[in-house]
């Protein structure tokens, strides 16, 4: 069997090795955090041009208990390397101290690969929280901007209307029904009113209780001023505008038109109460302004609604609506499931994600128009507005999955590094036991001598080769050996032991010792040291004092 020997000394190399890879562990951590810190900043300056906005991101809860873990981790590594020759210095054994920094160390990296899991969370939690809240107040910003060109739109055609009934003020429109000039001149200054604007399809006049004097323009034909005759009879008693429903005229596909209804007094007291319908087509203009996007987006677009009874009436077909539009207009029905246009009805005004008509889920803003009961819905397919957020959330999770490695490894240089230090104190302690003057001797679990001081080697009267190898029964007396092995597996439960016996020379003569035994490992090898003391004079002292007393 090949002889067993004791490790020897750790070079400064393999410890230098681990030092240094403590060294680029720390550098690697900071540079890392310097790396997040600009991906941070600049994602956020191309994603949105908000410097305010990255710097709040910067120095968020995620960021800075990331930065506390990292800054908490590299202190802690450069206190740890002091602690292991502190201890042995107040006295520990160095395996045990070792052993206990193990558990240390493993409970330092699992917190903190934990802490920076949960601070990574964070982070990109609130990055995109806030890149989602930025977004839905953009989709806010376009919804109120194209409420307000309705109501411009409703304001601008409500003074083209004014403007022509304050022209056709003083004009005898009672004796209208009596002769054709005065008709003729009226539907001159109506045709005046067409030219040059294809969104306005008809003018007429109607008299208080609904019947129609005058029309210019329309289609050919067609048989529906009866459906403007409640509207003509509530402008004519209220006395100021009343704007009419939107309707969708037969055809393919359907046409939109609405009505302006504003009230015409000829100023006589007593005189008949005229009323003049302007009635436009909001698809020549309006719904087109309505419905551009200020920016380049696949899924985006602006919807167009109002609520008819249980149901949601789109009035502008919706951009990616495949079917045909039923001539009664797109409708579906208000208990849709997180239907964000059922959603602005019941809410009102706001930002909010839901699924829109086709079933997606989309990131929506709704604002009313105040002079007609129309809502705007501003929306974009959440997979393409939350795209630029999740490349950067994907170089989070690297990232921070790169810290966590990094720390490994730096875990991982602090344990190697302690390890050959314990290592090295202990084979130096080993090796500085050969200048003490009691006998020393260590031997393996086979109860082989490994290694003995020159002290030793002079009391039983062996050289050091001659007693490398040797099994330590032979130096001990006959008759001792069952003693002497009771008292070697005490110190294997309780580690250590004192006791009396008697050692035997190479010359076959023996003298009394007293002898600590303690056991010790080694990388994973155990051990037991003996340290002994010639107690010839002790025992004869004991033995005269004794007969004497006798």
């Amino acid at each position: 069997m090949k002889q067993q020997q004791l490790p020897r000394s750790r070079t400064e190399v393999e410890t230098g090795s681990a030092r240094r890879v403590f060294s680029i562990s720390l550098a690697a951590l900071v540079g890392l955090m310097l790396l997040a810190a600009m991906l941070t900043v600049d994602e956020w300056l191309e994603l949105i041009p908000s410097f305010q906005r990255a710097m709040e991101d910067l120095f968020s809860r995620g960021a800075l208990l990331t930065l506390g873990l990292v800054i908490a981790l590299i202190a802690f590594g450069v206190f740890f390397q002091r602690l292991l020759s502190r201890s042995v210095r107040r006295g520990l054994a160095p395996e045990a101290v070792l052993a206990i920094r193990k558990r240390l160390l493993v409970a330092v990296f699992a917190a903190f690969a934990l802490g920076i899991a949960g601070a990574g969370y964070l982070l990109n939690n609130d990055l995109r929280t806030a890149f989602r809240d930025e977004r839905l107040s953009q989709q806010e910003g376009i919804a109120r901007l194209k409420a307000h060109q309705i109501d411009q739109w409703v304001a601008e055609r409500a003074i083209d209307l004014g403007f022509l009934v304050t022209s056709l003020k003083g004009l005898p429109f009672g004796q209208i029904e009596a002769g054709p000039e005065l008709r003729q001149f009226v539907e001159l200054m109506f045709y005046q009113m067409l030219i040059g604007h294809p969104e306005r399809r008809e003018i007429m006049l109607f008299s208080a209780d609904g019947k129609l004097l005058v029309e210019v323009g329309g289609a050919p034909g067609h048989k529906d001023h009866d459906q403007l005759e409640p509207l003509v009879r509530e402008a004519a008693r209220d006395g100021k505008l009343k704007i009419g429903p939107l309707r969708l005229d037969a055809g393919t596909p359907p046409s939109p038109s609405m009505a302006f209804a504003q009230p015409l007094g000829t100023g006589a007291p007593g005189s008949r109460q005229f009323v003049v319908v302007l009635v436009v087509d909001p698809a020549v203009d309006l719904f087109r302004k309505i419905q551009a996007w200020p920016t380049q987006s696949a899924t985006s677009e602006v919807t167009l609604f109002r609520q008819d009874g249980d149901d949601i009436v789109f009035l502008v077909a919706p951009r990616f609506w495949e079917s045909p539009v039923p001539p009664a207009g797109l409708r579906l029905p208000l208990s849709t499931p997180n239907l964000v246009a059922a959603t602005a009805i019941r809410q009102g005004d706001g930002a909010r994600e839901g699924v829109d008509y086709r079933g997606e889920r989309v990131l929506a803003a709704s604002y009313a128009a105040k002079a007609v009961p129309w809502i705007v819905n501003a929306k974009s397919d959440e997979d393409e507005v939350m795209r630029p957020i999740d490349r950067r959330s994907e170089k989070i999770v690297l990232v921070f999955g790169a810290t966590i490695l990094v720390a490994a490894f730096l875990v991982w240089s602090l344990w190697r590094s302690q390890r050959d230090e314990a290592h090295d104190l202990t084979v130096r302690n080993l090796r500085f036991v050969h200048a003490i003057q009691d006998m020393f001797i260590v031997v393996d679990e086979d109860d082989r001598i490994l290694e003995t001081n020159e002290a030793a080697q002079k009391a039983v009267g062996y050289s050091a080769g001659e007693l490398r190898g040797m099994d330590v029964k032979r130096l001990r007396a006959p008759g001792r050996t069952d003693e002497d092995d009771r008292q070697a597996g005490f110190v294997a439960a309780t580690g250590s032991q004192a006791f009396r016996t008697v050692v035997r020379r190479k010359d076959g003569s023996t003298f009394p010792a007293e002898v600590r035994i303690s056991s010790f490992e080694l990388e994973g090898q155990a051990y037991r040291q003996a340290i002994g003391v010639d107690i010839s004079d002790r025992v004869r002292l004991e033995q005269e004092f004794c007969g004497w007393r006798a």
